[in-house]
């Protein structure tokens, strides 16, 4: 387990399938895992909800080997 430390960088209306979610923009510092990140930028970063339940609607990250979005799509 790696111990970071993330800033609340915004928050941010995020769309996702006609859906609108209320969201804080959630950064986290992955300088500990530079050989695997990309170098520009953030690497990590993630839309948490602000409602109770904080679910994470939408990530992004950028790896040496490409970048990757994931949207939610069910919370059930």
């Amino acid at each position: 387990m790696i111990n970071a430390k993330a800033i609340v960088a915004s928050r941010e209306t995020v769309t996702i399938q006609r859906n609108v979610y209320d969201t804080l923009l959630v950064i986290p510092d992955m300088s500990r895992l530079e050989s695997v990140v990309s170098g520009r930028g953030p690497s990590l970063k993630i839309w948490f909800t602000t409602d109770e339940h904080h679910l994470p609607v939408k990530i992004e990250t950028r790896t040496a080997v490409g970048s990757f979005v994931f949207k939610l799509v069910s919370a059930t």
